[in-house]
This record gives C-alpha cells, sequence and structure tokens, in this order.
C-alpha cells in the first residue's frame, strides 16, 4: 500500500458530506430524514453516506457548532476518556492518528450506538427487500402450474 498524502479542499466537511450523499444518488436531508424517521432520532442523527459501501458517519457537536467533527464510524478503533481533560476524549482511529475531542466519552459511545442501529436498520431493510424480491420470483414460478406443481412438491420434500 503506497503512502497517503493530506489533500486540502476549499469545501466545509457538510459540503463534502452533501456532495457524497448527492453522488450516492440521494440528498443529506433525504438521508436524515430518513434515519430520524426510522430511529426516532431528533438531534445529531448519524447519515449514511454510502449504504453499499458501508460508510456512515455521525457529528460530535449540532451542527451549527464550530466544534463539530464529523466522524467515520468504521474508521474507529476506540474512543477513551482524554485524562487531560475532565471532559474529553479521544478517539483513537485504526489508522494510529488520535484525536482529541471536547465531547465526553459516554456522548461519542451514543453516536457510535446510534450509527450502528442506523447500519442495522439498513441491513434490515435491505434483507427484507431481498427477501420480498425471492417470494416474487417463487410466487411468479409457482404460477406456471405444471412447473409450479413440480417446485413446490420439491419445497416440501426438501422441508422434511
Amino acid at each position: 500500500m503506497g503512502k497517503r498524502s493530506a489533500i486540502v479542499l476549499r469545501k466545509t466537511p457538510i459540503q463534502i458530506i452533501k456532495s457524497s450523499c448527492l453522488d450516492n444518488w440521494s440528498t443529506f436531508e433525504g438521508r436524515r430524514t430518513a434515519v430520524m424517521h426510522h430511529l426516532g432520532i431528533k438531534r445529531k442523527v448519524p447519515v449514511p453516506i454510502n449504504q453499499s459501501k458501508n460508510i456512515y458517519t455521525f457529528l460530535t457537536n449540532s451542527l451549527n457548532d464550530l466544534n463539530c467533527y464529523w466522524i467515520f464510524y468504521n474508521h474507529i478503533l476506540q474512543v477513551v476518556q482524554d485524562a487531560s481533560s475532565s471532559n474529553g476524549s479521544l478517539v483513537i482511529f485504526k489508522n494510529g492518528k488520535i484525536i482529541p475531542i471536547a465531547v465526553s466519552k459516554h456522548s461519542l459511545e451514543k453516536q457510535m450506538q446510534r450509527t450502528l442501529e442506523c447500519m442495522v436498520g439498513v441491513l434490515y431493510i435491505k434483507a427484507d427487500f431481498n427477501q420480498q424480491r425471492y417470494n416474487k420470483k417463487l410466487l411468479a414460478l409457482l404460477r406456471n402450474t405444471s412447473l409450479g406443481i413440480t417446485v413446490l412438491f420439491y419445497m416440501l420434500w426438501c422441508l422434511q
């Protein structure tokens, strides 16, 4: 693996995230609204940027807070209490980088839990959609009477 260098962008984090959502066929607002609907979260809502690539992010503070960080769930190795701060944390990333954040460990863990709930919810919806698609194909196959009867008997035989 080659050495990575820093990329300098003239965009804010929210602009990059909104653009990434659009690149993945949705809007930031639409994804945020969907998560709020399914999980009942109103503040600091995690955002599924690209579900097929498992890219999810969450914020540490309010969107309007200048000290807000966007953290990508799958890059976190660990969150620990910052010993030098009474209410701060250290986010340790899988690449070894450590970022001090003026947010409690409990708050970050809660955001991680919400993001995980979002990820599981998306997986459940995908599984349900695939099951529905499978059921439609099976019903279409069963409607063809001669083949359908054979398939039905085969299925019953497999269940024994």
